[in-house]
């Protein structure tokens, strides 16, 4: 039987992530965090969200991409948001607002915002996806723009379960 000890080293060395990369993407993906927070406290003077990281950096099994572009994923839970009565929600429109004019002027390039999330573009090759969520009798429910609006969607429960 063959050897492929030394091959899948130097495979992994190629794909891993450094130590210093997690820690740059960590900073990046915490201030980002840390301007919604403040956003949401002096601009809408409501409670701070929460924040819970998704996708491959959350479980740890993130690679350097072909194409160079990193992908953060990291959902917003919304907390001032009445947890049994959706009726005065905002639409998901408004939500995605917040989170554009919170990021907006972070990066040198405009927030994207995407139909289920706001995007933020980072020179260094990479970017944050900023999905929104509320709670609603429990379940987290995605802010999605268009024709599904709030929907259940449990990204946390999901990444547990992989």
């Amino acid at each position: 039987m063959a050897n492929l000890y030394l091959q899948l080293q130097i495979f992994h060395e190629k794909v891993a992530l450094s130590p210093g990369k997690k820690e740059s993407l960590r900073q990046s993906r915490d201030a980002i965090r840390s301007r919604i927070e403040k956003y949401f406290q002096g601009k809408l003077e409501v409670e701070v969200p929460k924040f819970h990281a998704q996708g491959s950096f959350a479980m740890e099994t993130t690679v350097n991409p072909l194409d160079g572009e990193f992908d953060l994923d990291d959902g917003i839970y919304l907390q001032h948001l009445d947890e049994h009565d959706q009726s005065n929600w905002p639409v998901p429109e408004t939500v995605h607002a917040w989170i554009v004019e919170a990021t907006d002027g972070y990066t040198k390039e405009k927030p994207i915002d995407k139909r289920t999330c706001v995007r933020v573009r980072y020179a260094g090759h990479y970017h944050i996806d900023l999905p929104s969520y509320g709670t609603l009798n429990g379940m987290p429910m995605l802010a999605e723009k268009g024709g599904k609006g709030w929907h259940n969607s449990d990204s946390i429960e999901r990444s547990i379960r992989r």
